[in-house]
């Protein structure tokens, strides 16, 4: 007679090798940080999301994202398109400083077609001493492809902050 642990422990290793080769056929959905910067040369007043699904068009936009920096020019990140697309969040133009998006979930959650992305978008508190200085606050984002037709961008209190179609 075979001791229960030892079936156990059978039974717990084949269930797992079913789960790892299972997962294997699965998109991966964890998403990258590709760039984050508090100026982002924005003059737009409202907040917005741009879906980049081409090298050409990458490169279009980080080079208007960095453009302003000072010192040297971060590198343009290398994105398999064929695997993913890019998604551009951008506050907008803000009044003073304290303002800052940042991804709060690696993860994005697809349901029905429409993919979430979870940031933690930071505005100073009313009264709230800031600089004085204009800032537009971006993230740009690697997102797997996968089976979904739109995207909900929510901040760290579930509220809708942007949502955009992602065109294949």
């Amino acid at each position: 007679m075979r001791h229960p642990i030892n079936v156990m422990r059978a039974l717990l290793g084949l269930g797992s090798l079913f789960i790892v080769t299972g997962c294997t056929n699965m998109p991966s959905t964890d998403i990258t940080v590709l760039h984050r910067a508090t100026h982002c040369a924005s003059t737009e007043a409202q907040p917005s999301a741009t879906w980049v699904g081409d090298g050409d068009t990458l490169t279009a936009t980080h080079a208007r994202l960095t453009g302003q920096q000072l010192g040297a020019r971060p590198p343009l990140p290398a994105v398999d398109f064929e695997q993913a697309g890019v998604l551009l969040l951008e506050m907008g133009q803000r009044p003073t400083g304290g303002y800052a998006v940042a991804l709060a979930e690696p993860v994005i959650a697809v349901d029905d077609g429409i993919a979430t992305v979870t940031v933690n978008w930071q505005e100073p508190a009313p009264g709230a001493i800031a600089t004085q200085a204009l800032t537009s606050p971006c993230l740009l984002l690697e997102i797997p492809r996968g089976d979904y037709t739109s995207i909900r961008v929510v901040d760290q209190d579930g509220r809708l902050r942007l949502e955009i179609p992602v065109t294949p």
